[in-house]
């Protein structure tokens, strides 16, 4: 693949998460965290659980 799909890729798995974190915090009512891994793949997890990578963006239920 080239560079610029590879991008894109990635964009849209991080788009997708983000929008996963979002409907997660709401339901939860509980903060999200959006990080990306050492591998490249975007994951979240509720707020002070262990991030295993780069924090990205924290999502609220608000």
């Amino acid at each position: 693949m080239s560079c610029r799909c590879v991008t894109e890729q990635w964009q849209r798995d991080r788009d997708k998460q983000s929008s996963l974190a979002k409907k997660t915090a709401v339901l939860l009512g509980k903060p999200q965290v959006l990080y990306r891994t050492p591998d490249g793949k975007y994951c979240f997890v509720t707020e002070g659980e262990e991030v295993k990578g780069e924090i990205i963006e924290i999502l609220t239920q608000y």
